[in-house]
């Protein structure tokens, strides 16, 4: 079965204020080879490795707003909606996370204000990232590259959702097009993301809590392909670096692929395995969950100015109301739409 959420790649940007340049995600190197043919062996990813992490720019939705203050509105069209991916996937999942609306120019914006963000696990992913998309000759990038999207919903009354999010790698190069507003990359190749676990995935553990949250960040990452290596932990702590195995410690030893379309089909058939006690999500639980938010979202934000707080506890969702004085993403809005 597949979602009936439809997601169109619009182009990438730099996340920082570099003019006049356009670019894409990193493109796979040699490395692929793993990933094309997942039964050869892999050599073992040793993630002990310090990443440059730029914090300053980890921030998709102040990212995409400061592109569009310099840009436009892509394809010059004035977006229902404008948020980021991790608003969307955590909506989908049911994730109890808050995230604050407001409405001006009758968009209605929408943001996490404090993202807790495992800087360990993003450097494992990084170093993941690397191994297939880093080339010895390149320089290390100041600053990440982003990716723009426009979703529609069906069953959800906005027909124009921009979000930003970051896609790990594609498959080849990528066509440059040039918009009168909009300066950026038209994709015409397989987006890549790259997942690093320490609970591999024949474990209930990986079913139960990684494996929705992948599913809808492939779908609003419009990702084809999630490259899944499953790692060992440190010696004291796990058997697998010790005889017999003497696997690396904090090394990738396993490496999967799944495609967007199965990821569901595989997490129903390990539900339905004899003593299974995990009950199986389903593609409708979260489009039904983002068609409930949105028609909540449409009746509640319904004035220029309103500010508001939703959040989602044990499947009820409560919407306070805030005080928007000092708030300084609003004000970042407000400084970055275009007239």
């Amino acid at each position: 079965m597949k979602t009936t959420v439809h997601v169109e790649t619009i182009g990438y940007f730099w996340a920082e204020n570099i003019e006049n340049t356009t670019t894409s995600p990193d493109s796979l190197n040699g490395n692929q080879k793993y990933i094309t043919n997942t039964n050869q062996a892999v050599p073992y990813i040793n993630l002990n490795l310090d990443v440059p992490l730029y914090s300053e720019d980890r921030n998709n939705f102040k990212s995409l707003l400061n592109h569009i203050s310099r840009k436009g509105w892509p394809k010059s069209e004035k977006p229902d909606v404008v948020t980021d991916q991790k608003v969307l996937n955590a909506v989908a999942v049911g994730a109890d996370i808050p995230i604050r609306l407001t409405r001006i120019a009758d968009i209605i914006f929408m943001w996490i204000e404090k993202e807790n963000q495992d800087a360990t696990q993003q450097n494992y992913e990084a170093v993941f990232k690397n191994f297939f998309t880093k080339n010895t000759e390149e320089k290390a990038a100041k600053c990440s590259k982003k990716t723009i999207f426009q979703s529609r919903i069906a069953g959800v009354p906005f027909s124009n959702i921009l979000y930003s999010g970051e896609v790990d790698a594609i498959d080849g190069q990528c066509i440059p097009t040039i918009h009168i507003f909009f300066s950026l990359l038209s994709a015409n190749n397989q987006h890549y993301n790259f997942k690093v676990i320490r609970s591999a995935t024949n474990t209930l553990n990986f079913w139960e809590n990684k494996s929705a949250q992948f599913f809808w960040d492939s779908v609003f990452g419009n990702i084809s392909t999630l490259v899944v290596g499953t790692r060992t932990g440190e010696k004291e702590t796990d058997p697998k670096t010790r005889d017999p195995l003497f696997y690396p410690e904090l090394s990738i030893y396993k490496l999967e692929k799944f495609s967007q379309e199965t990821l569901p089909l595989q997490v129903a058939k390990f539900a339905a395995r004899p003593r299974s006690t995990f009950q199986s999500w389903s593609i409708i639980d979260g489009e039904a969950r983002l068609k409930d938010f949105f028609k909540l979202i449409k009746s509640t934000v319904t004035t220029n100015g309103d500010y508001f707080v939703y959040s989602q506890k044990e499947e009820k969702s409560i919407v306070q109301k805030l005080n928007d004085e000092g708030d300084d993403t609003r004000n970042f809005i407000l400084q970055s739409i275009p007239n």
